[in-house]
């Protein structure tokens, strides 16, 4: 296993030997714990199995990080939890050697004694507080896989340079200017992407949208495959495109980058539309509705086109 481990640590084999190895161990582990403890119910026997089956499957659940999805861990804890519960409470009855003296281990030989020495209430209610600490643990580390591994998206733009800064704010009609867009996909699957570009002019007063201006500039399509997010890796792009457009229009506007996922809404008019032909009263429009409410995915720079 650490050889394994050394070799591939971040690999499929090593997620697979976690698994096989959390829930096993832990199962062992626990079940010849219960079975030392004399003087149990059978139901405060279950309720110790289910305890294990918790244990085992969190373990699952972890050590699978790095082969599921959202949904599969999910899954994992609806339908792994009872069946590995089951199967871990068989062990108790099983004689196998343990690996581990525990007639060695003066604590848990005390611990043993104690409990046993217990009345039936207080037994109970320790076993009962053990179960809600693990469910809030196991709670607790739900939540936080889950946030971890909520899909997101990479949306930026660069400057000619390839720079966070300095982008072309002076433009002159007819010639020609150029940023980079990049897009990684952490989304946890495959995802279409399509981005549009728009010179906008609108105003937003008390939340009411108007838009007055909006000529249509550029747009591309690209599927990307899900890259897995590692904060310990150094970042690199996944899509980036070098996008050289030409302005028709002269005035004070904003450039509007926009990001759509699986789709973006019809533009109304001949295909690709006239970047001549204002849209500001048209469907198109909606699109910078939506930016403002942060319904859709965009990035913004404020440009002067001279004459």
């Amino acid at each position: 296993m650490l050889g394994v481990f050394l070799y591939d640590s971040e690999g499929e084999v090593t997620s697979v030997l976690s698994i096989v190895f959390s829930v096993i161990m832990t199962g062992y582990v626990i079940s010849r714990a219960a079975s030392l403890i004399s003087g149990l119910d059978v139901w405060e026997k279950a309720i110790v199995w289910l305890l294990a089956g918790i244990c085992a499957t969190f373990s699952l659940f972890t050590a699978s990080e790095h082969l599921a999805t959202v949904s599969f861990n999910q899954l994992t804890i609806m339908v792994a939890l009872p069946s590995v519960a089951v199967g871990l409470g068989a062990l108790s009855y099983l004689k196998v050697p343990p690996m581990i003296s525990w007639d060695d281990m003066p604590g848990l030989t005390i611990l043993k004694n104690d409990f046993s020495s217990m009345s039936k209430p207080l037994r109970t209610l320790a076993i009962v507080a053990l179960a809600v600490m693990m469910a809030i643990a196991g709670i607790c580390g739900f939540l936080l896989l889950e946030h971890e591994e909520k899909g997101f998206t990479e949306f930026y733009i660069l400057n000619e340079e390839g720079h966070a800064y300095d982008f072309p704010r002076e433009m002159v009609k007819g010639e020609n200017a150029t940023i980079i867009v990049g897009i990684i996909n952490h989304e946890g699957s495959t995802v279409d992407y399509s981005v549009e570009l728009w010179l906008v002019n609108y105003s937003n007063v008390n939340m009411a949208v108007n838009v007055t201006q909006m000529y249509y500039v550029h747009s591309f399509n690209i599927t990307l495959d899900h890259q897995k997010y590692d904060l310990n890796a150094p970042w690199a792009p996944q899509f980036e495109a070098t996008l050289t457009f030409t302005p028709q229009v002269s005035g004070d506007f904003q450039l509007f980058v926009m990001l759509f996922s699986d789709g973006s809404p019809q533009i109304p008019g001949p295909s690709p539309p006239d970047p001549l032909l204002d849209l500001s009263k048209t469907d198109a429009s909606w699109r910078i509705v939506m930016c403002v409410n942060n319904e859709i995915n965009y990035l913004m720079i404020y440009v002067g086109i001279d004459p």
